[in-house]
């Protein structure tokens, strides 16, 4: 249980803003999908779960990264890069994995082919382009200036003075 504890201290930020990324991205999926599967309960679980992956693991590293630094804006270009291009990797592997007919019908390793792994890892790379290089980016690049904006006024707080006693 004290493990479980720390896991939430440490990383229940990064998760907040994963959850607060889920909407966007299901938003902009349902821009552009050309499936109508999105909405499944599957899919909304699977994407759901990148999202708060990927929250945790930009924030913990950004966390680190903005202690002592004077500006936020570069690295909240990197972060929304980062941020899109870990969602891109798994929710291209969590995709892949789903969709493979031969999942329940033994080991999904032996009957994956390189070719459709490699299809599954262009996510990584389209997502980023996609927030820098499409309408969305109205939209995500605010929101990740906001997230680490937010970040580095939390690390970068100073030190609370102690109060003179009576």
């Amino acid at each position: 249980m004290a493990k479980l504890s720390a896991f939430w201290k440490t990383h229940r930020l990064g998760m907040f803003y994963g959850f607060l990324w889920f909407f966007v991205v299901m938003s902009a999926f349902a821009l552009y999908a050309p499936w109508k599967n999105i909405f499944e309960l599957t899919h909304m679980i699977v994407t759901m779960a990148c999202c708060l992956a990927t929250g945790a693991i930009v924030t913990s590293c950004f966390e680190k990264w903005l202690r002592g630094k004077t500006v936020f804006f570069p690295w909240a270009m990197l972060s929304q890069a980062m941020g899109a291009a870990l969602l891109g990797l798994f929710l291209g592997q969590a995709e892949l994995m789903l969709s493979l007919p031969q999942l329940y019908a033994g080991p999904a390793i032996a009957n994956l082919t390189l070719k459709e792994w490699f299809a599954s890892l262009t996510w990584a790379f389209t997502l980023p382009a996609l927030s820098f290089g499409s309408i969305c980016v109205l939209i995500f690049l605010p929101l990740s200036c906001i997230n680490t904006w937010h970040l580095w006024k939390k690390v970068n707080r100073a030190p609370a003075e102690p109060q003179a006693a009576g």
